[in-house]
Order: C-alpha cells, then sequence, then structure tokens
C-alpha cells in the first residue's frame, strides 16, 4: 500500500480516514438504535404492569369486602394508578398515528368504566361479583389496551410533543 503500490499517499490517508470514520458513525447509529430499543422495551414493560395493576386495584376495589373500610384510599390509589399510566403512554409515540387514537379511546373508556359507576368512592357499595359485567369490561378493555401498547412505536424526538 502507500508509495510502494503506485497509489499517492495522500489517497492511501484519505482512504484510512474514512474507513475509520465511516465505522465511527455506523457503531454509533447502531448503539443508538439498541438504546432506543432497550428504551422501547423497559417503556413496553412498565406500561403492562401499570396496566395490570390498575385492573387488579380496580376488581378488587368492587369485589373485595374488605376494601369497604378503606374506600377513599383505595379509590385516590385507583385514580393516581389511572393518572400515571396516562403519563406513560404519552411517553411514547406510535408509528402509525391513527393507533395513538385508538389507545387514547380506550384508556378513556377504562378510565370511564372504572370511576363513572354512581358507586365509585361511596363507603356503601354493593360488593359485585368476579363474574360482574362491570368487571368484564374492566377486563376487556385491559386486553384491548394491553393489545395496543404492543404495536409498534418510536421514540419522541426532543421538543416533540
Amino acid at each position: 500500500m502507500g508509495l510502494q503500490s503506485g497509489t499517492p499517499l495522500w489517497a492511501s490517508l484519505l482512504l484510512s480516514v474514512g474507513a475509520v470514520a465511516a465505522t465511527h458513525f455506523l457503531t454509533r447509529w447502531r448503539e443508538s438504535d439498541k438504546r432506543k430499543k432497550d428504551y422501547l422495551d423497559a417503556w413496553l414493560e412498565d406500561a403492562e404492569s401499570l396496566l395490570a395493576s390498575i385492573s387488579d386495584e380496580a376488581v378488587a376495589y368492587y369485589s373485595d369486602p374488605k376494601l369497604l373500610e378503606s374506600t377513599p384510599a383505595a379509590s385516590q390509589r385507583i385514580l393516581h394508578l389511572l393518572k400515571r399510566f396516562g403519563w406513560k403512554i404519552r411517553d411514547v409515540k406510535f408509528v402509525d398515528a391513527n393507533e395513538s387514537k385508538e389507545l387514547m379511546v380506550l384508556n378513556g373508556e377504562l378510565r370511564d368504566i372504572i370511576t363513572l359507576p354512581d358507586d365509585f368512592g361511596d363507603q356503601t357499595r354493593v360488593i359485585r361479583g368476579l363474574k360482574d359485567e362491570l368487571l368484564e369490561r374492566i377486563r376487556e378493555v385491559e386486553g384491548q389496551l394491553r393489545a395496543n401498547l404492543r404495536k409498534p412505536r418510536r421514540v419522541k424526538k426532543k421538543g416533540e410533543k
């Protein structure tokens, strides 16, 4: 290489520097993609865990007679979990924007199913059976939300809403 092969020295140096720069940028790009994938995997795990907590707490709230005594605290905990889930789902973006609307509708539906019954927050509420229509609807919407959470997403860019 270099002077012995007849290639000018400047060309040999340019090729070497170009190869090093290309390797450097490809490595940074691969690491960036890996960080984004790791972030999205952790996000999905957190979101699914939070969704399961919401569903479990809501079902227990309406079906467990032991929670009648702690109704104010239990209802506030459910509301707090619903808020946290709302914040969590806004952390990343969908690849397809139409699916974002579906997620927001399902989130609102879950919130309404849990909090709109007249006896939400009422210590004199009637305990429901595990096969109650309300509890079945909570589980159904949870399944729909879980399926929606697993759709392709991307990390938000800086400053993106």
